[in-house]
């Protein structure tokens, strides 16, 4: 028998007295006759056992009488902290209740809450508790890689596939999507300026541009946000105190070049450091995946911007570049959604975008060599049609263990046919890019790589 109260406190007695098991057991023969409640819904997990438990259940004073914390595997730390629920009033509580999809025993739990779980079954007495949840890491720091990739090249579908790994941590968005890195977090440039600027969501404060824009408004008025009495707008107050321990730990209380500021931010982020980045991994993450674009990396950088070569050789990061073969369905898929009608190309725009994109990977990826900076060149197409050898390649790289499961995964179609059935002026786009010698990406009719 079950039911779905949630946490339950049972008197024996009065159970055996009632006869609690004959009455559920009645509610139990009477849906399967009667059909009352579909037997895979949340209404038969709540319906059956209200029915036969009827007047003789009810609910306890939460703070008289047995103190129980609900919300453990789904809301993180943060957000107890923000409803005034530290460690003290878990520590304290007759009951902890994980009813959130991350369950403790995962390896890809969040560390702080499911921390009390582990100390249970180490034979920890609550009373003896250290913190009820503690801030720092114990576990190895794990092994960090960039995953430099270009847009529409099906990064994303590689990057979830990797993610739900159990050594693997490509974002951590696969099992804590509200708390995961954004694909784009570690862009160093201004994008998506305005929505981070208004988005009050607690992942906005693990993106770089986001940091580096209040670096600049707290370096202006360090009394106004960072002072005795700072004054946030209240849909922020929740990014003010990474944001403060991020200028006066990391900054060290001043204004930085951008060079230096982001190899602080990459360094927090290597660190999986909690006090600067709200976003996290789970406890197991022996591998810590950051995505990049490869539009984002500099030519050649000046003093103050951002040196990727530099920043990787220096930490000794690894680089898993990932690239489309077929440059045709790259361009065109930023022109198709859903339900996209056939377009006219631009030909020169079109010539243009995949010579410049051609020869950025090429430059790309002979800077990576030159710096010895170890390097996994992949491409979408070898991954899609050889499962295998593509695992085998990435575990070799990544030095984890256990299987990398692509044959499941789930494929992003970037076009939905041949490109020659949806660009309208087909045999002129094949004619400029022949005229370019850039024939070898022209599909031939056969050719169902463009997928």
């Amino acid at each position: 028998h079950e039911w779905n109260f949630g946490f339950s406190l049972i008197n024996l007695q009065s159970w055996r007295n009632l006869d609690i098991l004959d009455r559920y057991e009645k509610w139990m023969k009477a849906n399967y006759h009667y059909h009352i409640f579909p037997e895979n819904s949340l209404t038969y997990g709540l319906g059956i056992p209200l029915l036969a438990m009827e007047h003789t259940i009810s609910c306890w004073e939460v703070e008289t009488q047995v103190t129980q914390r609900d919300g453990l595997g789904y809301v993180s730390k943060h957000e107890l902290e923000l409803s005034s629920i530290g460690a003290h009033d878990l520590k304290t509580s007759f009951v902890v209740h994980y009813d959130g999809f991350s369950k403790p025993w995962d390896p890809k739990a969040d560390e702080e809450t499911s921390q009390m779980y582990r100390w249970v079954l180490d034979g920890i007495r609550a009373t003896d508790y250290p913190t009820g949840m503690h801030k720092e890491s114990i576990q190895e720091k794990p092994k960090t890689i960039v995953f430099l990739s270009e847009y529409n090249a099906g990064e994303k579908w590689l990057l979830r596939t990797l993610d739900k790994h159990p050594d693997i941590c490509a974002t951590g968005e696969h099992d804590n999507p509200r708390f995961g890195f954004p694909y784009s977090a570690a862009n160093p440039t201004k994008w998506r300026q305005a929505v981070y600027e208004r988005d009050s969501r607690l992942n906005s404060g693990c993106a770089f541009s986001f940091i580096s824009r209040w670096m600049s408004k707290i370096t202006a008025q360090p009394e106004k946000y960072c002072g005795a009495n700072p004054r946030w707008e209240p849909h922020l107050e929740h990014h003010s105190q990474r944001l403060c321990y991020f200028y006066n730990t990391v900054m060290e209380g001043r204004n930085q070049t951008k060079r230096i500021m982001y190899k602080k931010y990459f360094e927090s982020f290597r660190n999986l450091d909690y006090q600067a980045l709200p976003c996290r991994c789970g406890v197991g993450a022996k591998v810590l995946i950051q995505n990049q674009y490869s539009e984002w990396v500099r030519y050649k950088p000046t003093e103050m911007e951002i040196d990727t070569y530099e920043l990787l050789k220096e930490t000794g990061t690894s680089v898993i570049m990932f690239t489309r073969r077929n440059r045709v369905s790259q361009y065109l898929a930023q022109f198709f959604h859903e339900n996209a009608k056939n377009v006219t190309v631009d030909v020169d725009s079109m010539v243009k975008q995949i010579t410049k994109q051609t020869t950025r990977l090429w430059y790309v990826r002979n800077q990576l060599v030159s710096n010895r900076i170890p390097v996994l060149h992949i491409e979408y197409e070898y991954c899609a049609q050889n499962f295998e050898a593509c695992s085998r390649s990435l575990q070799k790289f990544t030095g984890i263990q256990g299987i990398i499961d692509l044959k499941t995964a789930e494929f992003e179609d970037l076009l939905s046919a041949h490109p020659s059935k949806l660009v309208e002026n087909f045999d002129e786009f094949a004619e400029a890019l022949r005229e370019n010698e850039l024939d070898r990406f022209i599909p031939s009719e056969q050719d169902t790589s463009f997928m």
